[in-house]
């Protein structure tokens, strides 16, 4: 029986992989809602299985929602990863393939 860890992976690692890469795009910024459409979309993984772990990611400190103010000054709740202790966690692995 596989553990809750190694069924998860290939999902942290889509979300993981989906933050580092709106990280690098200064004009994008990850909100909740908008990261699980797009994982969702991208990688063909089930919503509500993003949206439950992402929430799980959230909870565990992995990731913090902070408010932002944008180009039209609308605030919004950004997603920021705390990647050191997702490293020091080894929560993600960016070599697992992604398979549903």
């Amino acid at each position: 029986i596989p553990l809750e860890e190694e069924i998860n992976a290939p999902y942290y690692n889509m979300i993981f992989t989906h933050l580092s890469e709106i990280e690098q795009q200064s004009e994008w910024y990850p909100t909740f809602r908008r990261t699980v459409e797009c994982i969702s979309d991208t990688y063909g993984a089930d919503y509500d299985v993003i949206k439950q772990l992402l929430s799980e990611l959230i909870n565990e400190g992995y990731i913090e929602q902070s408010l932002k103010k944008t180009r039209r000054n609308e605030t919004i709740r950004v997603l920021v990863p705390d990647w050191n202790l997702i490293k020091e966690s080894d929560i993600w692995h960016k070599d697992v393939i992604f398979e549903n």
